[in-house]
């Protein structure tokens, strides 16, 4: 059986050094002065990039359109019964 996400150890976050935001500020600021072309091009995936996520995200919200046309008229108590403890978390569900 799985471990539930309750006994999962604690996310420890740990900041970023000075030299390390500078030497990354400088890496992406570097382009921009030096070679503006590679900027541009970067740009242009970049938008590329966002037009191929918004449809990607119209097909997504279709998909889970269709899941709760399906499941209409189930109330959560009925929604979580259907699921197999063993398999998913019962913290999630």
């Amino acid at each position: 059986m799985r471990k539930a996400s309750r006994f999962m150890p604690k996310y420890k976050t740990e900041k970023a050094s000075k030299a390390t935001l500078f030497v990354f500020l400088a890496a992406m600021l570097a382009p921009l002065i030096y070679q503006p072309m590679f900027f541009l091009s970067l740009a242009g995936l970049a938008l590329l990039a966002i037009i191929w996520g918004t449809v990607e995200q119209r097909k997504i919200d279709r998909h889970f359109q269709r899941l709760c046309d399906k499941r209409k008229g189930l109330s959560i108590c009925e929604f979580s019964r259907e699921f197999d403890r063993k398999i998913v978390d019962t913290w999630i569900i």
